[in-house]
Protein backbone atom coordinates (compact mmCIF):
# COMPACT_ATOMS: atom_id res chain seq x y z
CA UNK A 1 0.00 0.00 0.00
CA UNK A 2 1.29 3.44 -0.91
CA UNK A 3 0.32 6.18 1.71
CA UNK A 4 0.42 9.91 1.44
CA UNK A 5 1.58 11.46 4.87
CA UNK A 6 -0.40 14.68 6.28
CA UNK A 7 2.31 16.86 6.92
CA UNK A 8 3.74 16.41 10.44
CA UNK A 9 4.21 20.75 11.20
CA UNK A 10 0.27 21.18 10.87
CA UNK A 11 -2.34 20.21 12.96
CA UNK A 12 -4.73 17.97 11.55
CA UNK A 13 -7.68 20.29 9.64
CA UNK A 14 -5.19 22.42 8.49
CA UNK A 15 -5.15 22.00 4.99
CA UNK A 16 -3.30 18.20 5.89
CA UNK A 17 -4.46 15.57 3.46
CA UNK A 18 -5.68 12.23 5.19
CA UNK A 19 -3.75 9.15 4.66
CA UNK A 20 -4.79 7.96 0.77
CA UNK A 21 -4.36 4.13 0.17
CA UNK A 22 -3.65 2.59 -3.18
CA UNK A 23 -3.32 -1.17 -3.74
CA UNK A 24 -0.88 -2.60 -6.18
CA UNK A 25 -1.59 -5.77 -7.86
CA UNK A 26 1.90 -7.89 -9.67
CA UNK A 27 1.38 -9.95 -12.51
CA UNK A 28 3.95 -11.92 -14.55
CA UNK A 29 2.78 -12.84 -17.80
CA UNK A 30 4.78 -15.42 -20.68
CA UNK A 31 3.80 -15.16 -24.04
CA UNK A 32 5.22 -18.19 -26.68
CA UNK A 33 4.55 -19.16 -30.38
CA UNK A 34 3.72 -23.04 -30.64
CA UNK A 35 3.58 -24.89 -33.89
CA UNK A 36 0.08 -26.36 -34.78
CA UNK A 37 -0.46 -29.92 -35.90
CA UNK A 38 -2.06 -28.92 -39.09
CA UNK A 39 0.07 -26.95 -41.62
CA UNK A 40 -0.04 -23.09 -40.40
CA UNK A 41 1.46 -20.45 -39.24
CA UNK A 42 2.18 -21.08 -35.31
CA UNK A 43 -0.09 -19.65 -32.52
CA UNK A 44 0.02 -17.37 -29.85
CA UNK A 45 -0.08 -19.41 -26.52
CA UNK A 46 0.85 -17.65 -22.89
CA UNK A 47 0.56 -17.78 -19.11
CA UNK A 48 -0.53 -15.84 -16.51
CA UNK A 49 0.82 -15.13 -12.80
CA UNK A 50 -0.61 -13.64 -9.99
CA UNK A 51 2.09 -12.61 -7.63
CA UNK A 52 0.07 -11.63 -4.51
CA UNK A 53 -1.67 -15.42 -4.64
CA UNK A 54 0.41 -17.00 -6.56
CA UNK A 55 -2.28 -18.46 -8.62
CA UNK A 56 -1.30 -18.74 -12.65
CA UNK A 57 -3.65 -20.31 -15.72
CA UNK A 58 -2.48 -20.65 -19.45
CA UNK A 59 -4.50 -19.02 -22.21
CA UNK A 60 -4.67 -19.22 -26.11
CA UNK A 61 -7.35 -15.98 -26.28
CA UNK A 62 -6.46 -12.62 -25.30
CA UNK A 63 -9.83 -12.55 -23.67
CA UNK A 64 -9.13 -15.28 -20.99
CA UNK A 65 -6.11 -13.47 -20.05
CA UNK A 66 -8.00 -10.38 -19.27
CA UNK A 67 -10.76 -11.92 -17.45
CA UNK A 68 -7.96 -13.76 -15.17
CA UNK A 69 -6.44 -10.15 -14.78
CA UNK A 70 -10.05 -8.72 -13.92
CA UNK A 71 -10.88 -11.42 -11.39
CA UNK A 72 -7.36 -11.61 -9.38
CA UNK A 73 -7.42 -7.38 -9.33
CA UNK A 74 -10.98 -7.51 -8.35
CA UNK A 75 -12.09 -4.44 -10.99
CA UNK A 76 -14.95 -4.98 -13.50
CA UNK A 77 -13.74 -4.16 -17.48
CA UNK A 78 -14.49 -0.58 -18.93
CA UNK A 79 -18.18 -0.61 -20.19
CA UNK A 80 -17.33 -0.78 -24.45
Amino acid sequence: MLKSRPDPGKPPGEGNRPLVTQSNVSFVIRLWLEPRAAPGPPEWRGHVFHVQTRKGAYFRQLADLLKFVEQKAGVTPPEP
